[in-house]
């Protein structure tokens, strides 16, 4: 397959479509951050944990000695220097995270419009923006860009991409030093978390294994050796950090205990990672990606004979009136169709596009100066978008995880659709305008459902609570009424609470902690299920009983999902009746928790 280089010809449509495809992003971004603000984390689950671990960091707690971590560290002790530096407030990483966001956002138009053209790029910005960047699709907030539910996996994306960008500009840079940032962000990116650390290592041999294709002489030994330097020293930096403040054996073990919890047994076989990879039912998941996969296929060929079509008519006015009821034609079947669409498996196809998306690259033969940089980037990231999703490889999604993990993998797919499927056309047979504009049409179809999605989960998110160390918005609903409650938890312990005493927040909720400035005497923030059989019950329970809180809340919080529902009666008895022996009820709000009749919490106070 061969193609030649039109990557700065724009044509006279696509002057148009461009712009206007970035003010759309624009608007889209404008309507999203101004009617999700506030909203976009969860006060309950997990972005507590992202504003509670850099604050005890930042007053000289040390990570994994003194604070129970699963993923690198990286992430922590950056968010931990924005703390000292710009103030303790959710509002400091809110701010830093709307800039990486924007460096996101010029990151990935920069890349698409690498390895397709620009029109492709503007489209990326436009689909990125309306599906991945401020989306709220489920009650759980959390996973988006402004408040992600781990800022180690979003800053392992960014610093990988960034590294994918630096590598193609330095392949074409006169010696070998170009090499080390490269080096030095793949090394920032292994601190990360393990998810996207694995996923470069794939994309980088794949890389390597493409540069081995053409002779090595004394400047691969060099540009090898300048990576190696960068990527050499961001680890030994960290690992003599840790060894020095925790010791060798120690040290080491805390760096690697991410990689640990990921292939503890009590992690890979919980009901809840099963579910979401797909494991559980492993039959059942790929009857459903070969079912909507086989839709992908007939919207494909549908918008093929569209093209086909469209090629016969011979004028250009013509065509392009035949264009507009092709896209009308497609997105009033899309219509009709979205009515009994499950929108949970929309996207299970995404690694069969990368897939296609690599076996393109490797057979495309462009004609360009840059076409072996141009092969190595696009064999390097599509690498890595398959194997980002590694965890949810059978139930690929953009929602959850999947905000993160699926967007590489969105992105190839983008490019097969916009740009190689077109770019591949016998012009003589086909109009690879027409199939662009179908899938053009489709993709922004998708993005309004999408953008609707969150929308509606913005509008149930309209009570306002916190403190001055942060102010979210959350549900007031009567079934389900998290913001009443943790207020009124809150301004009673304001009141109680003498400064020095400490809390602890069961089964999760460590978000308390954090706005009433209480910090926990243990190292363990949550008491979920899966943190439960990694630290194990016994260790946990000796931390608790050597450093009983003054304070105990106790949140209504089904952990069904997990496994098990309640914690105290159906997992972690042994700490439940210890909490009941050692500490009385002083305040209720809302329904008994543990009784699944509506959200509730109780204050429990330590008798000395």
């Amino acid at each position: 397959m061969r193609m030649e280089n039109n990557q700065q010809k724009v044509s006279l449509s696509d002057r148009v479509a461009i712009p206007t495809l970035f003010v759309l992003s624009a608007i889209v971004f404008l309507l999203l951050l101004c009617l999700g603000w506030q909203r976009w984390a969860d006060v309950l689950i997990d972005f507590g944990r992202e504003l509670y671990v850099p604050w005890r960091i930042a007053q000289g707690q040390v990570l994994y000695k003194d604070i129970f971590y699963l993923y690198g560290p990286l992430a922590a002790y950056w968010n931990a220097f924005l703390f000292k530096l710009f103030g303790t407030h959710a509002l400091t990483l809110w701010l830093f995270d709307l800039l990486l966001l924007g460096y996101l956002t010029v990151l990935l138009h920069r890349l698409v419009a690498l390895m397709s053209c620009r029109l492709t790029a503007a489209f990326a910005v436009l689909a990125f923006t309306a599906f991945f960047s401020l989306a709220h699709y489920s009650w759980v907030g959390n996973y988006n860009y402004l408040a992600p539910y781990s800022h180690a996996l979003v800053y392992g994306l960014v610093l990988v991409l960034t590294m994918l960008l630096a590598l193609y500009r330095s392949a074409t840079c006169p010696g070998g030093g170009a090499m080390f940032l490269p080096g030095f962000l793949a090394g920032l990116a292994l601190w990360t978390k393990l998810e996207p650390a694995a996923a470069m290592c794939g994309a980088l041999l794949i890389a390597l294994v493409v540069r081995c294709v053409r002779p090595m002489g004394a400047g691969f030994i060099r540009r090898a050796g300048a990576f190696a330097g960068g990527f050499i020293l961001p680890f030994a930096v960290c690992v003599v950090f840790f060894c020095n403040v925790l010791g060798i054996k120690a040290g080491w073990e805390a760096l690697m205990s991410p990689l640990k919890a990921a292939l503890a047994p009590g992690v890979i076989g919980n009901p809840f990672v099963r579910d979401m990879s797909g494991m559980g039912d492993v039959y059942g998941s790929l009857r459903q990606l070969a079912w909507v996969s086989l839709g992908y296929a007939t919207v494909i060929l549908g918008a093929l004979i569209a093209a086909l079509l469209v090629s016969r008519v011979k004028t250009e006015v013509g065509r392009r009136w035949a264009r507009l009821a092709a896209v009308v034609g497609f997105l009033l079947c899309f219509s009709v169709a979205s009515r009994r669409m499950d929108w949970n498996v929309v996207f299970l196809p995404l690694p069969i596009f990368c897939l296609l998306f690599i076996g393109v690259s490797l057979l495309w033969k462009r004609e360009a100066v840059d076409s072996h940089q141009w092969t190595l980037l696009r064999m390097a990231f599509g690498c890595f978008a398959l194997l980002l999703p590694g965890k949810i490889l059978l139930q690929t999604h953009i929602y959850h995880y999947g905000f993160v993990l699926a967007l590489p993998a969105f992105m190839a797919m983008l490019i097969f659709l916009m740009h190689d499927v077109p770019a591949l056309l016998p012009k003589a047979r086909f109009d690879a305008r027409t199939f662009q504009v179908i899938m053009g049409g489709l993709l922004v179809a998708l993005a309004c459902v999408h953008i609707g999605f969150s929308l509606q989960q913005y509008s149930f998110k309209t009570y306002l609570m916190g403190t001055d160390r942060g102010r979210f918005r959350t549900f007031a609903a009567t079934s389900f009424a998290v913001g009443p409650v943790l207020d009124e938890i809150m301004t009673y312990l304001r009141s109680n609470a003498r400064p020095g005493e400490t809390l602890v927040v069961m089964p999760e909720g460590v978000m308390l902690n954090f706005l009433l400035g209480m910090p926990n005497p243990t190292p363990y923030y949550d008491f979920i299920p899966t943190t439960i059989a990694l630290a194990s019950e016994e260790v946990m329970l000796q931390s608790l009983q050597e450093h009983p809180p003054e304070y105990v809340v106790y949140l209504e919080r089904d952990m069904s999902e997990y496994g098990a529902r309640y914690l105290g009666r159906d997992y972690a008895r042994t700490i439940g009746r210890w909490v009941d022996s050692r500490y009385r009820l002083v305040f209720q709000s809302g329904v008994p928790p543990s009784t699944g009749q509506g959200f509730g919490a109780i204050v429990l106070r330590r008798e000395d």
